[in-house]
């Protein structure tokens, strides 16, 4: 009876979120009390730390099921933002690719215009065409 009192007096003593460590820390002899009490024979602590360990265990799997929850709460927000990014990055790539089209078909104009300007600057220069030094551009053809 003297443990059991001993007991009582200990698990009302503490905050409850201690008793589940109190109630599941194991000893020396990797025993928790309740083990000990039933190893020993203690039938009233036996049924004293079982009426302590049931609240305990429903508390611990409350509070484990709003971490879980909070846990949950949280992946699916960062898989939202994931998401949007996603989507953003899909729409930049979609926007790179059209610029670089864009590019490639102004060098294509450019590279085309350019042969035009080449081929209309040889069609109007005469043989005594000179450059700037006062050298032939072309050989006189006669």
């Amino acid at each position: 009876m003297g443990h059991t009192t001993v007991l009582q007096s200990m698990l009302t003593s503490i905050p409850p979120d201690k008793v589940s460590v109190l109630v599941n820390r194991m000893n020396m002899n990797s025993r928790t009390p309740l083990e000990d009490a039933e190893s020993e024979g203690k039938k009233e602590s036996v049924e004293l730390l079982k009426s302590w360990q049931q609240p305990v265990l429903a508390a611990h799997a409350a509070a484990t099921d709003k971490k879980i929850a909070a846990l949950e709460e949280a992946d699916r927000h960062k898989t939202k933002e994931l998401t949007k990014l996603k989507e953003e990055l899909a729409e930049s790539q979609l926007q790179i690719l059209a610029l670089r089209d864009v590019g490639n078909r102004k060098m294509s104009d450019m590279a085309a215009i350019m042969e035009r300007l080449n081929r209309l600057d040889i069609y109007l220069r005469t043989p005594t065409d000179t450059d700037e030094t006062g050298d032939q551009l072309h050989d006189p053809q006669g």
